[in-house]
């Protein structure tokens, strides 16, 4: 078996047939569908047992008893698979025919860990909105220092890679589970320790900027205000606790801690967009992970920052209502703009 795909499943029912037959329509071969039913309180999982009563040995369904979120579904299904290598994609996605003969074909012939591709970004009708662009070619070939520093900072997307399975086993690696944003904080240190990766420069994976999409929707579903709080807060804590662990943290520390602050500003961007107004106990909260980063202004990547970063991460910095305050303001003063 080379290509153990995994799904996981959580209301995605009206999306679901799609990314199925795409997955039952790729051209490679020797391949497993695993789709892993996330307690998903709609009719998704009638749909996947619909589907592995019609193709018994090519489907395989996990059904969960209790909700564990992306990274649990995508935990079950790697511990389930066969395949030699292990590609991931959301349920309300779908793929080119092609996409994992190209990827698993590629990953043979370099005898590489990992292999990567590009995504079409498109709306809900179908329609491309862009070309998202993944691992560049500068960060691909046999790993240095300098290439696993690079890709540390720009991860690219899990669901556009295959991944060599013993990745996952020999370094015991997996995604943090019963929380959002699992992958945050497991791609860098998995990419780390690969040996080789290679990139095939097409966009084979169809990203869907759906109601449901992982970026919004997907975590949405799953996350009302305090949840994804914590749980953001959470993953980026726990980046930085993945490299302590491993034995890896000063090696990359410069990395690692920008990485860090990258997702605490989103963090902190995304709080505001969803609270009306900022709870103080939030802001404490925010507090203690800015006190993390304490020693970034010697960071080099810190210094190259664009300004207007900096200015709101120094506000926030030294006044938690202020910037609340600002942003606030900043928000309504573009939402009347537009």
């Amino acid at each position: 078996m080379k290509i153990s795909i995994v799904v996981p499943v959580y209301k995605t029912e009206i999306y679901l047939r799609r990314c199925i037959e795409s997955l039952i329509n790729q051209t490679i071969v020797e391949k497993e569908i695993i789709l892993v039913n996330d307690a998903s309180p709609d009719n998704s999982l009638e749909i996947l047992l619909e589907y592995k009563n019609n193709y018994p040995d090519l489907i395989t369904v996990i059904d969960l008893p209790e909700n564990r979120c992306l990274g649990g579904a995508r935990n079950a299904g790697i511990k389930a698979s066969t395949g030699k290598f292990i590609g991931f994609v959301d349920s309300d996605d779908f793929v080119h025919k092609e996409m994992y003969e190209a990827l698993v074909n590629k990953a043979l012939l370099e005898d590489a860990d990992i292999v990567d591709c590009d995504a079409l970004v498109l709306n809900e009708n179908g329609k491309e909105i862009s070309v998202e662009i993944s691992n560049t070619k500068e960060q691909v070939g046999l790993l240095d220092k300098a290439k696993r520093k690079s890709l540390i900072l720009n991860t690219g997307r899990v669901f556009t890679k295959v991944f060599r399975r013993e990745l996952f086993f020999s370094n015991n690696l997996f995604f943090q589970e019963k929380v959002l944003f699992d992958e945050n904080n497991l791609i860098p240190i998995l990419l780390v320790f690969a040996k080789k990766i290679e990139k095939v420069d097409y966009p084979y994976y169809n990203y869907v900027l759906s109601s449901n999409s992982t970026c919004r929707g997907k975590v949405e579903k799953y996350s009302p205000e305090d949840r994804y709080f914590n749980e953001r807060l959470l993953s980026t804590s726990f980046v930085k606790q993945r490299f302590i662990d491993n034995g890896l943290y000063s090696e990359f520390q410069e990395e690692v801690d920008f990485v860090v602050f990258k997702l605490y500003l989103s963090t902190l961007y995304g709080t505001y967009e969803r609270y009306k107004v900022l709870p103080y106990h939030r802001l404490k909260e925010l507090k203690k992970v800015k006190d993390v980063l304490s020693n970034l202004h010697n960071n080099s990547y810190y210094k190259n920052l664009d300004w207007k970063s900096l200015i709101w991460f120094r506000i926030n910095s030294i006044h938690p209502k202020m910037f609340s305050m600002l942003y606030s303001l900043n928000k309504k003063i573009n939402d009347t703009i537009r």
